[in-house]
């Protein structure tokens, strides 16, 4: 699944720590790296160098989960670089990766599932053939019939 982080940068983690460390979200492989120095952003891309600190993996990790058992009880946390997709202007472009976050955390309790059945078109039923016939009526007839009774009424007012 992609989502947009515009503007994140690489977590660095290691698994000497009391939680289960895993990787949630990475950066497309070959395609990112991370900018050492200024970045300058105009109408291109910046380029990519290594003499200005520039680092190239394959992929970068911009989200790990984390649990642990603390006193009979699962801890979960999830840490992103960059929260900027979970916020209103981003939320259209990643709902379901946002609620499958939330699920996690309140241990699939959220959002309740509640599959109903697919609704069913009983309004219009329509195939190819169809579809051709009104393309024509639409698009030659019916423009044709208003040019032929607005010429009608042009030289029906011309002759009074």
């Amino acid at each position: 699944m992609k989502i947009l982080m515009p503007g994140t940068t690489a977590l660095r983690y290691g698994n000497d720590s009391a939680f289960d460390i895993k990787p949630l979200l990475m950066t497309v492989p070959g395609t990112t790296w991370l900018k050492g120095g200024s970045l300058v952003i105009d109408s291109t891309l910046p380029p990519f160098n290594s003499r200005e600190g520039d680092i190239k993996e394959n992929s970068f990790t911009t989200g790990i989960q984390l649990n642990r058992q603390v006193r009979q009880k699962e801890q979960r946390l999830i840490v992103c670089s960059n929260a900027d997709f979970l916020s209103n202007m981003r939320l259209g472009t990643s709902i379901s990766i946002v609620a499958s976050l939330y699920s996690w955390l309140t241990y699939n309790r959220f959002p309740v599932y509640m599959p109903r059945p697919k609704a069913r078109d009983v309004f219009l039923r329509i195939g190819a053939t169809g579809a051709d016939v009104q393309k024509l009526v639409y698009i030659w007839i019916v423009p044709g019939l208003v040019l032929l009774a607005a010429t009608i009424l042009l030289i029906r007012r011309k002759r009074k």
